[in-house]
């Protein structure tokens, strides 16, 4: 089930009638997302100028940000930024660039800042990272 819809601010959405579980089948979309305001779904793109930053700066920067993906179909899904971490790169021993040692898998890590760095941990949760200076 998909929440593409918004509530303007103050507005509250609907509940859905009875609780416990139920057929997903019988579910009915929602009119809103009460985590989404229509200001975050207008919001201006943000230019590749932004991320070019040192990375503790764009971690801070980046708290309270809405990241949209668009299909092709036209489908958005949409997440809020409510945690960033910041890896001072090569000299920082926890980074996966340490070292400065590039490999296939990190190879975003070493391209120009914004690039995004994807990778599955715990074989079940996707991790995602932004390149910055």
């Amino acid at each position: 089930m998909s929440h593409s819809a918004v509530c303007e601010p103050g507005q509250k959405r609907p509940l859905r009638p009875g609780g416990g579980l139920r057929d997903s089948s019988e579910e009915q979309e929602p009119s809103c997302s009460q985590y989404f305001s229509s200001k975050a779904v207008t919001g201006n793109r943000l230019s590749s100028q932004f991320f070019n930053q040192q990375c503790v700066d764009l971690a801070k920067a980046l708290l309270g940000k809405v990241l949209v993906r668009r299909h092709a179909d036209g489908t958005e899904l949409r997440g809020r930024v409510v945690e960033t971490e910041a890896y001072l790169g090569g000299e920082d021993k926890a980074s996966h660039s340490a070292g400065g040692k590039r490999t296939e898998r990190n190879a975003a890590m070493f391209m120009k800042p914004g690039t995004i760095y994807v990778y599955p941990i715990y074989g079940i949760y996707l991790c995602m990272n932004i390149s910055s200076q």
